[in-house]
């Protein structure tokens, strides 16, 4: 069953993907003229995107892991 904040992702993935390459392509160019504070600024910027994308995937198609029907079938021999 879709929720209401399945369409706003849908609607964000697009947009996070954007974002996160600009800013690997500025973070790469920053580093290329010797900018390096602006390159490890739009470097960081650019990892929280990719991050934020994982997420976002995550929470759209509930690939959240549940550790609770993660067992031992069979007890441990001594």
């Amino acid at each position: 069953m879709k929720r209401i904040s399945d369409n706003f992702l849908t609607m964000l993935l697009p947009l996070t993907v954007v974002a996160a390459t600009a800013f690997s392509i500025v973070a790469a160019v920053a580093f290329r003229m010797g900018a390096t504070t602006a390159g490890f600024v739009f470097s960081t910027l650019s990892i929280a995107g990719w991050i934020g994308l994982v997420a976002e995937f995550f929470l759209l198609y509930d690939i959240i892991i549940d550790l609770s029907l993660i067992h031992i079938s069979e007890p441990t021999r001594p």
